[in-house]
């Protein structure tokens, strides 16, 4: 998509949103599909 190569959804539920986002980006960094530049792109942001 032109809006970017990963999307995340945080949708309602019973966990607070800054724990669901460290689970995605934790996921994410786990990731094999993800480069390397990738990873550390995603460090720079959080």
């Amino acid at each position: 998509s032109p809006s970017g190569r990963y999307k995340v959804k945080l949708t309602p539920g019973t966990q607070k949103k800054g724990k669901a986002a460290k689970i995605a980006l934790h996921n994410f960094m786990q990731s094999k599909e993800a480069s390397a530049r990738e990873k550390d792109l995603f460090r720079s942001v959080k």
